[in-house]
């Protein structure tokens, strides 16, 4: 059984697409604007932390997520890159984390080009990102604040498609789909994202500036 997006990285390559047996989206996950929250403060609950690319910049990825999603079948996200997934808190607590964790980062360039693939359903298709030192900085220190002790092993990834289709239907549709831009983006802002239920239904709680 497939378990949702957690810290541990995906297996890639790039550019050219591979596939790989190894192998976190905002009101709900299709959206940049945020909830009020229905989420009791004392109730612990499973969230992710996000860069999610918003506006002009988002645009082309979120017609390729939106296309695959239509053709394959499978949910539609909001274009994101996991910062952090699958640690559970009250939202009142994860809040208050998530301003301690923007308030010494400053804003994170993301680069990243090819294809990788991973027989993992919330890894199925994704773009391979360079860990630039901004972005291994952002990654170690979630993980200080949320998890002590873990390991921050990471390979940063844009999700393309959630699903459990085999590869070579994967790879069928994302050739009909326009071709993939080389993403060259800034993020300024991370995302809280709650993680329940299934991808339809995630929510975006907070979305703060990256500060430092």
């Amino acid at each position: 059984m497939s378990t949702k997006p957690s810290s541990q990285a995906p297996s890639s390559q790039s550019p050219a697409p591979t596939s790989s047996s190894t192998d976190s989206s905002p009101p709900d996950a299709q959206s940049s604007e945020l909830q009020a929250p229905d989420l009791r403060v004392e109730e612990a609950t499973e969230f992710a932390l996000w860069l999610s690319l918003r506006g002009s910049v988002g645009d082309p990825w979120r017609a390729v997520i939106e296309g695959l999603a239509q053709e394959l079948d499978g949910p539609v996200f909001a274009p994101h890159v996991t910062l952090w997934g699958g640690f559970r808190r009250s939202l009142a607590q994860a809040q208050k984390e998530v301003e301690v964790l923007t308030r010494d980062l400053a804003p994170i360039p993301l680069r990243g080009s090819g294809v990788g693939l991973a027989d993992d359903f919330y890894r199925a298709l994704f773009v391979p990102l360079a860990t630039t030192p901004e972005l291994w900085r952002a990654r170690r220190a979630a993980g200080e604040l949320l998890a002590p002790g873990a390991s921050a092993d990471y390979l940063p990834h844009l999700s393309l498609f959630y699903g459990s289709q085999p590869a070579a239907l994967k790879l069928d549709a994302l050739a009909r789909q326009e071709s993939l831009p080389a993403l060259e983006a800034v993020a300024d802002a991370v995302s809280l994202v709650s993680l329940d239920g299934p991808p339809e239904s995630w929510k975006t709680y907070a979305m703060l500036p990256l500060r430092g």
